[in-house]
């Protein structure tokens, strides 16, 4: 038998959706979290990855260019069920006791809850069920201004599942920004306002009263001359 020789030729083809794998593909491997203000632990980066369920925390410093360098990362635990995502639950949420989570759980098809410890980290033994009978759950947060809790589903109904009732997160409710004109805080008048200080004119007085000096009008003015010019023809006449 002849043997066959082969040609092989490797080059990169672009795909549209090469970039949406990829960030899947990356994140299936590793999820993480800020713990939030308010919780203990606060502003510890958790880190889980899926296929082994591992549970770090590690350091996170910037950059200097917008990013961050994470280095260092302890193992804390160990959680079943191909973790895709955790939120920590809003303090004060009903039916959920102090220093809760939620993990979606890809491969168990489930949103499990945990208790954590002080460290922020969830306690294997205390993992029940939250919503079962789903395909392939992933993703997790929480919405800062309403205190919802949202994932996704993937793989079969490709989902986004809303989680109402939990309560809003201690400050964490953004600030409202203004998107038109606003009006003055100070209005503006139209019109010159009244001068708060009036300005007064003082006057010396030496209690006598001033003299009143008159005024006429050119009528006035035009009867008394032709008096006067009438007074003195008569008396040339008289010479």
């Amino acid at each position: 038998m002849k043997r066959q020789q082969w040609i092989v030729r490797r080059q990169l083809v672009g795909h549209p959706a090469a970039q949406r794998r990829w960030d899947r593909a990356y994140q299936v491997l590793l999820q993480a979290a800020v713990v939030p203000a308010g919780l203990p632990a606060a502003g510890q980066l958790k880190i889980v990855i899926f296929n082994t369920g591992n549970w770090y925390t590690a350091t996170y410093t910037p950059d200097g260019s917008g990013t961050y360098n994470i280095t260092a990362p302890v193992l804390n635990t160990t959680i079943p069920g191909g973790p895709e995502g955790f939120v920590y639950v809003p303090s004060g949420s009903a039916v959920f006791p102090a220093s809760s989570m939620l993990v979606s759980e890809y491969s168990a098809g489930a949103v499990t809850t945990y208790q954590f410890d002080a460290g922020g980290n969830p306690i294997p033994a205390s993992r029940a069920v939250f919503i079962s009978g789903l395909t392939g759950a992933e993703g997790a947060v929480i919405d800062p201004v309403t205190g919802d809790f949202l994932f996704s589903t993937f793989g079969g109904g490709n989902q986004v599942i809303v989680v109402r009732g939990f309560a809003i997160p201690v400050g964490q409710t953004p600030t409202p920004t203004p998107t038109g004109p606003q009006p003055s805080a100070t209005p503006t008048p139209t019109n010159p306002p009244p001068s708060a200080t009036p300005t007064l004119t003082a006057t010396l007085s030496t209690g006598v009263p001033p003299p009143v000096v008159p005024t006429l009008s050119f009528p006035m003015l035009a009867l008394l001359g032709a008096l006067l010019a009438g007074a003195g023809f008569w008396a040339m006449t008289r010479r």
